[in-house]
């Protein structure tokens, strides 16, 4: 008999959701005081929850739409099962340094596709060559161009942070290390980049005060998500009416289960949710057009079954 994770307390739901939600570190108050407990018990929460497998490490959450120069977008893909090979196409696809997560979804398409690169050109030009190698396996591909970002990781992108950052090479070596161990110390990406502490302190700094980094948030496992009731993923793709766009994107802005929100080139929503399961999404879909009177022609809902995402966050030639 297979014996049942006992489940979480009230407090340890609490402080495991303010976590992921709002980020265990950010520009404002201190974690602690945010969900209201000393200092003591926090920590000993979170690393116990650590230890039962809710978490597995930390990441940071970057605000994309400041960077001086870079572009996204969602790549929706239908295969051909009788000669799809899925364990070639997983294996292959991150060889394309502009994928950063792949996940298999249920709806007209089999995959969503997330890839990032300095230009459209630059994703254009990783479209034709995706379609070159995978083009016999492929019976449908669609590319949405993110075009502006409103809602980053359940944060409203700042007006205030308008002005772009040019990255330079220390901050992309501290973003680089700080992804893959989120623990590592000043002292240490100094002497591992050979750049002087000071030099190190200043940067991180400038890309917290700059609006890059957001927040930082623990890797929930799938138990992790069961627990605080966010264990369903979607992407949403919603057609305003004419002219309303920027109406409706306000709307959205106050649904608590929306996590993103992006407009893309070809006039197009793309919200990306967590709620509790498939009845939490349906009641969202009864109650979404109700609070956006009008301003909804149709939607389009993907449920993300499972992805897999690029480890860390890498730069290069042709990678952002």
């Amino acid at each position: 008999m297979i014996q049942k994770e006992p489940s979480l307390t009230v407090i340890e739901k609490r402080v495991l959701k303010a976590a992921y939600v709002n980020g265990v570190q950010h520009l404002k108050n201190r974690f602690y005081e945010r969900v209201g407990l000393k200092k003591k018990t926090v920590d000993y929460v979170m690393k116990k929850l650590e230890e039962e497998g809710l978490y597995s490490g930390m990441v940071y959450k970057l605000n994309l739409s400041v960077f001086n120069s870079g572009k996204a977008a969602w790549i929706f893909i239908t295969v051909n099962r009788i000669t799809f090979d899925e364990g070639f196409f997983l294996k292959k696809i991150f060889e394309f340094p502009q994928v950063q997560m792949v996940a298999h979804i249920t709806g007209n398409y089999d995959f969503a596709v997330r890839v990032m690169g300095h230009t459209i050109e630059n994703l254009n030009e990783f479209a034709i060559n995706f379609e070159q190698i995978f083009g016999d396996s492929l019976e449908d591909f669609h590319i949405s161009f993110i075009n502006k970002e409103y809602k980053r990781h359940y944060l409203a992108v700042s007006e205030k942070f308008k002005e772009k950052v040019e990255l330079n090479a220390v901050d992309k070596f501290i973003i680089e290390k700080k992804m893959k161990n989120s623990l590592i110390g000043i002292n240490e990406l100094a002497k591992t980049g050979d750049f002087h502490r000071n030099t190190i302190s200043k940067r991180w700094k400038m890309l917290w005060r700059k609006g890059v980094l957001i927040k930082k948030i623990p890797l929930l496992t799938p138990r992790g998500y069961k627990e605080i009731d966010l264990g369903l993923k979607a992407v949403i793709i919603i057609k305003s009416a004419p002219g309303k766009e920027n109406k409706l994107v306000k709307v959205l802005l106050h649904e608590k289960e929306i996590q993103d929100i992006f407009t893309t080139l070809s006039n197009e929503i793309i919200i990306v949710m967590r709620t509790e399961d498939s009845d939490s999404l349906a009641t969202l879909h009864a109650v979404l057009p109700r609070r956006a009177d009008k301003l909804i022609k149709k939607t389009n809902t993907f449920i993300i079954l499972k992805s897999l995402r690029r480890p860390g966050f890498l730069f290069g030639s042709h990678e952002f």
